[in-house]
């Protein structure tokens, strides 16, 4: 990835994670991903989607994170396209966004413990293997946390929530891991606000 974007520099740098900080890779509320398809040698036309349609602002972005970490793609980054971001939010849209991810930072904040890490099962290699996950969030009223591991489903999503105690200590499935802490806490159940596939239908 690094020889990539030192041979091309100008790539954007995104994310797989919904959202992102200020100077970190654009989050996928930021871009849309392009899937330009050619049209049909037969000259047959076909209806295509937002996403299979090129535009002006087209551009090539790489991928910074997430199981397509360091993959080439197009992407449309820019907000005013009415190709690919035809229902620009208000500013009062945007502003709920922003007071929302405020909340978000402040109930992980609130959650947070001391690292300390837990040999986990993993069930998708030898027998009996295991690695050291650290959790980083308690929410003890559903018994559940946050735990971060390079291993198992990282690099790609090192987030995961985990029980912290009972039978069910192992490293779960891989729909319980995230590329992000914050997608993390968006689908624990630490979190009342809304889910990311709330935030994407707005």
């Amino acid at each position: 990835m690094k020889k990539t974007l030192e041979t091309k520099p100008q790539l954007i740098q995104i994310s797989a994670a919904w959202n992102s900080r200020e100077g970190a890779p654009l989050g996928r509320n930021q871009y849309v991903e392009l899937e330009i398809k050619k049209p049909k040698a037969n000259g047959a036309s076909t209806k295509l989607s937002a996403n299979q349609k090129p535009c002006e602002k087209m551009a090539e972005a790489i991928l910074m994170d997430g199981g397509k970490r360091g993959q080439v793609v197009k992407v449309c980054a820019d907000p005013a396209c009415r190709i690919h971001h035809p229902n620009t939010p208000s500013p009062q849209q945007v502003e709920r966004e922003r007071a929302e991810e405020r909340k978000l930072v402040q109930r992980i904040r609130e959650l947070l413990v001391a690292p300390y890490p837990i040999e986990r099962a993993w069930n998708y290699g030898i027998p009996n293997e295991r690695f050291t996950c650290w959790t980083i969030l308690e929410h003890h009223p559903s018994n559940t946390g946050i735990a971060f591991c390079s291993q198992g489903f990282g690099p790609s999503n090192p987030w995961g929530l985990v029980f912290l105690a009972g039978q069910h200590m192992g490293i779960g499935m891989d729909s319980a891991w995230f590329a992000s802490l914050e997608d993390a806490m968006r689908e624990s159940a630490a979190w009342d606000g809304p889910k990311p596939d709330v935030l994407e239908a707005r």
